[in-house]
């Protein structure tokens, strides 16, 4: 399993343990957390084993997934796991 990905107590998503860097502008369009999520669905993470690991719901995880779908323009998780994977 990945390590977790819990929230810094500044709020903020440790980007570098998930190998993400600020300023991927072809990630700009995503908040942190749509990316966290995102790049656990390309590791092959289920929508419940995210949200085990984020310390969120799965519904949460769904809304998070669908926003990045909006976000991109894409129709399908297939689809955005294939964007993400080519950045």
């Amino acid at each position: 399993m990945a390590p977790s990905a819990r929230i810094s107590s500044a709020g903020r998503i440790p980007l570098k343990r998930y190998g993400l860097a600020a300023g991927d502008s072809a990630l700009e369009c995503l908040t942190e957390r749509e990316v966290v999520v995102l790049k656990l669905l390309v590791k092959g993470f289920k929508n419940a084993e995210i949200a085990r690991q984020l310390g969120i719901s799965v519904e949460t995880v769904r809304t998070h997934i669908s926003h990045a779908l909006r976000k991109t323009g894409l129709k399908t998780r297939a689809g955005l796991v294939g964007w993400a994977f080519r950045r």
